[in-house]
This record gives C-alpha cells, sequence and structure tokens, in this order.
C-alpha cells in the first residue's frame, strides 16, 4: 500500500461573507444577562445579547473609525475534524 492511499482529505465548509458600509463601534460588557427592566433604560440599537452568559451596550456616539469601511470574510469550518486534523475545526481569513 503507498503512502499516497493513505492521506485523508479534508471537507470543508466555505463562506464568503463581504460587509459594506461597514463601521467600528466600541462597547462595554454587561456581565448579567438584560432583563426587561434593564431593556427599558436602554433603547434595543443599544443593547445586545451575546449568548446566555452577557450582554454588551455599544457606544454608538463615538466611532472608531472616520470613514466606514469593506469587509471581506471567508469564513472555513471543517465538517470532517473527527478524521482530519491538518486544518483547524473553524478559521476566518
Amino acid at each position: 500500500m503507498s503512502s499516497l492511499s493513505l492521506i485523508h482529505r479534508c471537507l470543508l465548509d466555505v463562506m464568503i461573507a463581504t460587509l459594506d458600509s461597514a463601521d467600528l463601534l466600541s462597547a462595554t460588557r454587561l456581565d448579567t444577562p438584560v432583563t426587561n427592566n434593564e431593556s427599558q433604560d436602554a433603547t434595543d440599537a443599544d443593547v445586545m445579547a451575546v449568548g446566555d452568559d452577557y450582554a454588551v451596550k455599544i457606544n454608538q456616539k463615538c466611532p472608531i473609525l472616520k470613514e466606514k469601511f469593506r469587509l471581506k470574510l471567508q469564513i472555513e469550518r471543517n465538517l470532517d475534524k473527527a478524521f482530519c486534523n491538518k486544518v483547524p475545526g473553524r478559521r476566518t481569513c
């Protein structure tokens, strides 16, 4: 048996995303999940839940960059990660 027959190719899921006119904003982490009382204090656009553990309050008044930008991302997911470790489980480039 040759060594070439033992090579396992990884199955990747590849997604390409392009963000046009993107803006980079700063945010403050809220250590507790947002309750109904807290969401009344701030508008829904200011507070964003990140999973079930915590939320962030976005500072929309102070953008980090002066101009908006375009961002092109390639997201790769290894669908064969149980058998193939040649590439990471997830990668963003």
